[in-house]
C-alpha cells in the first residue's frame, strides 16, 4: 500500500514497529520470521546465487524473456517524499519460479512477485506465506493510515496470482493497534493467525478455512 516513502530522521522511530535502512515495511510477517529488506537483502541475494545483484542504488534480478532492473528514486532530504522509493530483495523462492521485491515508503509498503520464468508481475500487499501444495498463499495488511486491515488469499493462475478472497479484519479488532501475523498453513486449506494489540496487552487467535470452496474467516475464543 503506497504512502510517502521514509526519510533519513525517521529511522530513528522505525523501531517501534520494525525497519531497515530506510524502509518502513510491514508490521506484519510469519509470526517470530522477519522477511529480509535492505539490511538483510545480502541473504536474499546469497540464495539468488549470482542471479539478482545490487549496485548502490540498482536492483537488477533475471527472468528468462530477460533482466528486470529495479532503481531506488532520490531520497536525499531535498527530494519530495513522494518520490522517494527504496526497492529490496527480500526472497527468492526457486520452486514458485519467483523473485519476491519489497517497495517501501514512507509509511507501508508493499510487493511485487516476479515470475523467474515469463517475467510477469503480480502485485501484493503483504509478504506472501505459500500454501504446502504452492498454489496459494496468504498475505495480511495492517494499514493504520489508510484504515486498511485485509487478510487475503491469492490462487495461482498461470504465471500470475489472483485475488480468490479476501475479509477486512478492521472490524474485528478489540483494541488499539491490533494486528495479525501468519503463524503457518496447515494443509493447504487452513491458515492459523495470532494477533495481539495495545502493545502486547492484547492477544488472540483466529484461522482462515477453506469450506467448500469458500473461504471463512474464524476468530478462536480465549
Amino acid at each position: 500500500m503506497r504512502r510517502y516513502p521514509a526519510k533519513p530522521w525517521t529511522i530513528a522511530l522505525l523501531a517501534l514497529i520494525g525497519t531497515s535502512a530506510g524502509i518502513i515495511v510491514p508490521a506484519l510477517a510469519e509470526c517470530g520470521h522477519e522477511p529480509a529488506y535492505r539490511d538483510g537483502e545480502a541473504l536474499a541475494l546469497k540464495k539468488a546465487q549470482g542471479r539478482a545483484v545490487r549496485n548502490n542504488q540498482i536492483l537488477q534480478i533475471t527472468t528468462a524473456p530477460g533482466p528486470v532492473v529495479f532503481k531506488d528514486t532520490d531520497c536525499s532530504d531535498d527530494a519530495p517524499t513522494a518520490e522517494c522509493v527504496k526497492y529490496a530483495l527480500a526472497d527468492v523462492l526457486p520452486e514458485q519460479n519467483l523473485w519476491v521485491v519489497h517497495v517501501g515508503y514512507y509509511e507501508g509498503g508493499a510487493y511485487k512477485l516476479i515470475d523467474m520464468r515469463t517475467g510477469k508481475t503480480t502485485d501484493i500487499d503483504g509478504f506472501p506465506w505459500f500454501s504446502p501444495d504452492k498454489n496459494r498463499f496468504v498475505t495480511v495488511t495492517n494499514d493504520p493510515h489508510g484504515d486498511i486491515y485485509a487478510l487475503v488469499i491469492w490462487k495461482r493462475d498461470g504465471s500470475t496470482f489472483r485475488k480468490e478472497w479476501g475479509y477486512d479484519f478492521g472490524q474485528e479488532m478489540p483494541g488499539a493497534e491490533w494486528s495479525y501475523c501468519v503463524k503457518g498453513w496447515r494443509g493447504s486449506e487452513r491458515v492459523n493467525l495470532e494477533g495481539s494489540g495495545n502493545g502486547g496487552e492484547l492477544t488472540g487467535k483466529a484461522r482462515l478455512i477453506l469450506d467448500r470452496k469458500t473461504w471463512r474467516y474464524e476468530r478462536l475464543k480465549p
